[in-house]
């Protein structure tokens, strides 16, 4: 929640959030369109953040979410659309599937790790031989 007399200036970042989305539900907006939204928040603002959206969606607000956070895209999602090149590749509900097939929908490919070869040791090339020190 916002304290209404707040000043905005001092709100933190997730706090401003919840006061746009307040805005809008003041205008009574059908749609909101969220941008990775919990981009700059913190784990418990982000959480507060989607207690706020559940809320709107509960009410009848349709909330279309950009995410690349799939294990956001799992918590807050009814539907999940996967697109590549702006191109529909997969829709489906959230229930029906998990994080793990997403980024292959979405890149096209499954994503490996990469193959990190560590060199092999060298001869040396500096010595530290009969080296002292005065007490």
């Amino acid at each position: 929640m916002v304290e209404p007399s707040a000043r905005v200036g001092g709100l933190s970042v997730g706090e401003r959030q919840r006061v746009e989305i307040f805005k809008a539900l003041y205008r009574y907006v059908k749609i909101l369109i969220l941008d990775e939204p919990t981009a700059h928040l913190p784990p418990q603002e982000a959480d507060d953040l989607f207690a706020t959206l559940r809320l709107a969606t509960a009410n009848g607000l349709s909330i279309p979410f950009i995410f690349h956070k799939l294990h956001e895209v799992i918590e807050i999602s009814d539907r999940v659309t996967a697109l590549r090149y702006s191109k529909l590749v997969a829709q489906t509900r959230t229930a029906d599937t998990d994080k793990n097939p997403l980024p292959a929908l979405m890149m096209g490919t499954v994503a490996k790790p990469p193959d990190i070869t560590l060199p092999s040791p060298c001869k040396a090339l500096l010595s530290n031989d009969n080296i002292s020190k005065p007490n």
